[in-house]
């Protein structure tokens, strides 16, 4: 979510990518914290990089099941009876942002 807040800060973007980028803050900050500040004390101690590995993985998986809703949403509101330019584009602009935050916690992406 850091990463999302240092684009958003470098006023470089469009106000529909703005709104984009807010929209998938909202969405990560429901997410749970991957862990509270004493477990994060106590795995740096135990020199636990499997447990972050573990903790890393369920987020992505998190992020992955979270996408595949926007997906869903989108596709809903893209066209049927409930088709909706405006609702279709936010859903579509909330998954492209959080793929790309999958791709930063997978690695494939590097935030300059």
């Amino acid at each position: 979510m850091e990463a999302l807040i240092r684009v958003r800060d470098g006023n470089s973007l469009t106000r529909t990518e703005d709104a984009a980028v807010c929209a998938a803050c909202n969405i990560l900050d429901r997410l749970p914290n991957m862990m509270d500040e004493d477990a994060a004390k106590e795995a740096v101690r135990k020199g636990a990089a499997q447990d972050a590995l573990i903790t890393r993985q369920e987020l992505i998986a998190k992020v992955e099941h979270e996408i595949k809703f926007q997906r869903t949403q989108a596709g809903e509101y893209g066209s049927g009876i409930f088709k909706d330019d405006v609702i279709f584009a936010r859903y579509d602009q909330a998954a492209k942002i959080l793929e790309w935050v999958l791709e930063l916690l997978k690695g494939q992406v590097e935030y300059a």
